[in-house]
């Protein structure tokens, strides 16, 4: 929590997402801190840089392994790309 009162936030459905740009600038900034994330990712993966190696097929076969030896037929999950 903020600590600001509930009553004079703006509502969730009515404040604006970052996640996609309104302009240039916002653009811009977003770009660069993708950038940082995604360098954090290659130095901080082990062994180094292998998460550039790394794509939906390699994701997907493991997912399907952690099925499997759960036992489950079926399982969701929720990711961002």
């Amino acid at each position: 929590m903020d600590g600001s009162d509930a009553s004079t936030r703006t509502p969730l459905t009515t404040r604006r997402s970052f996640i996609s740009p309104q302009n240039q600038s916002e653009f811009d900034i977003f770009r660069q801190a993708s950038a940082v994330v995604f360098q954090s990712w290659i130095d901080q993966s082990t062994p180094p840089g292998i998460i550039q190696f790394s794509g939906t097929r390699e994701v997907v076969h493991d997912y399907e392994e952690v099925r499997k030896a759960l036992g489950y037929n079926k399982i969701h999950f929720l990711g961002a790309s």
